[in-house]
């Protein structure tokens, strides 16, 4: 349930992920197909805005043009200081001169007229005519070019309530413009005024709309198909878990049995094995009454130093092999009821002042240090957090067997030291003794392993130490060369309380 519980939760992790990740890439194209509307009406005005600069440079380039005076055209009010502003064909038609500016203002107003949905302007800060005076909008930017900017552009909102792409740059007086302004005290390079263009964005905008539903319906069955990959990827993990854990239920039945079994027959291997250790006791007794009770026996000298012999060697060879034995069972059976017993031990933890735990093991190892003519040499060690019982017990196994494998024919030195590093307390035991070969490293830390048999010892020391570390979620290894000693190392991680 609980492996269920887990799944699922990763595959709402995995849903929002994928929910998130679609909606951030649709609303980054939406936001891209609106840029590109944006974009596409300021090129629009941009050509607008070319197409009126130029055909005003050509009214501009001929000084003006005279078309018939009418109703729509009258004579410019505005250019009445411009000499032979009106003329007469020498047929008696009346003309009057038409300047870039008023050429640019009736053919807006054709435009609007015609119902064309597109706006041009040209205004200044200082117009000769008051029709031609700035809105809002058109004075602020008048006042950027004024600033050094060339170009001013938004989205307005302008006629009806309709958005347009507003697009702005100023004039500049050329030679040619002084014919009508020069009047105004401009010279060539002033900024006079500008020319706005005004573009609707409707037909862009419904063509991004449009864009942007194809995205958001593309991008909706992008997001289903994963959805559907994922609600099918966590169906077969939620199979997967289940068989998981109907399996890991049969391994813990079987091992629970395996556990009973062993402990069962283990207890009732005690039982003989007590009986032997007993009648081993009884039988050497015995021997020794026999041999008093035949001191009193009648019999020839030979036959009484053939019997004592027989009593003296084989039986009482045979007695100590038994008893032997007998011994190393029993420290087999107390070493896997030791072995056992690991997994379900609470850990107690603790701070722990290693310096005189390890002086306290140094106490209770003295006559093997003694007996083994070595020096036991320690140095400040750091403090760590862990059972107190089981640190004792590492420690114990590490430096016993450090003892074991000491070489006879020189001083046998141990050295126990520690330091910190990286949140972790490090912890080596140092001897200079036969050393270990490096393809044996990992091995002797598995169950029943001995490199030398004729040592004392039922290979479950280093297993136990390694059981033991590894519950404090720790690590130990070995660095060693044969002939050189070996250097244990234990490390154990900082215990947030």
């Amino acid at each position: 349930m609980k492996n269920n519980y887990a799944s699922l939760s990763y595959m709402l992790i995995l849903t929002g992920f994928w929910t998130m990740l679609i909606i951030g890439l649709l609303a980054w194209d939406i936001h891209n197909i609106k840029q590109g509307a944006k974009s596409e009406a300021l090129i629009l005005a941009h050509a607008i805005y070319d197409d009126d600069i130029q055909y005003r440079r050509w009214n501009s380039s001929h000084g003006g043009v005279y078309v018939p005076v009418t109703d729509k055209t009258p004579p410019n009010p505005y250019l009445s200081h411009v000499p032979d502003r009106d003329i007469t064909t020498t047929e008696g038609i009346k003309l009057t001169l038409i300047n870039p500016a008023y050429m640019t203002r009736q053919v807006n107003e054709l435009m609007h007229e015609a119902g064309v949905s597109r706006r041009g302007h040209i205004t200044s800060l200082n117009p000769l005519r008051p029709g031609n005076s700035p809105d809002t909008w058109e004075s602020m930017a008048l006042r950027e070019f004024e600033k050094g900017v060339r170009e001013v552009s938004s989205i307005e909102e302008m006629e009806n309530g309709e958005d347009f792409m507003r697009m702005m740059r100023p004039l500049i007086v050329e030679e040619r413009c002084l014919k009508c302004h020069a009047a105004q005290g401009y010279k060539t390079g002033d900024v006079r005024g500008g020319i706005s263009v005004s573009v609707p964005m409707s037909p862009q905008l419904e063509k991004a709309d449009k864009a942007v539903i194809g995205m958001s319906t593309g991008h909706g069955i992008i997001w289903f198909l994963g959805l559907s990959g994922l609600i099918l990827w966590w169906l077969q993990q939620k199979k997967l878990y289940e068989e998981l854990e109907k399996n890991n239920k049969e391994l813990l039945r079987i091992n629970s049995d395996y556990e009973q079994l062993l402990s069962v027959t283990i207890h009732d291997l005690r039982s003989p094995l007590v009986n032997i250790q007993g009648y081993s006791f009884e039988l050497k007794s015995s021997m020794h009454e026999l041999q008093a009770v035949m001191q009193h026996m009648e019999m020839t000298a030979d036959m009484r130093e053939n019997a004592v012999s027989i009593i003296n060697s084989a039986i009482d060879e045979e007695v100590r092999l038994i008893t032997s034995n007998a011994h190393k069972i029993d420290s087999l059976h107390n070493g896997i009821i030791r072995f056992l017993s690991l997994r379900k031990h609470e850990l107690a933890m603790e701070e722990i002042d290693m310096d005189s735990m390890i002086s306290g093991i140094k106490e209770s190892l003295k006559p093997d240090i003694q007996g083994a003519g070595a020096r036991l040499e320690i140095s400040e060690l750091p403090r760590c957090t862990a059972d107190r019982k089981m640190m004792t017990e590492i420690f114990t196994h590490l430096m016993g067997n450090a003892l074991k494998y000491l070489q006879p024919e020189r001083p046998g030195i141990i050295r126990v030291s520690g330091y910190r590093e990286d949140r972790h307390s490090i912890y080596c035991v140092e001897d200079n003794g036969i050393g270990i070969a490096p393809e044996y490293h990992q091995d002797i830390f598995e169950i029943f392993h001995k490199l030398d048999v004729t040592v004392s010892g039922i290979g479950l020391g280093l297993t136990i130490v390694r059981k033991i570390v590894e519950r404090h979620n720790g690590k130990v290894w070995v660095e060693s060369e044969v002939g050189k000693g070996s250097r244990f190392y234990v490390s154990l991680p900082d215990i947030n309380k």
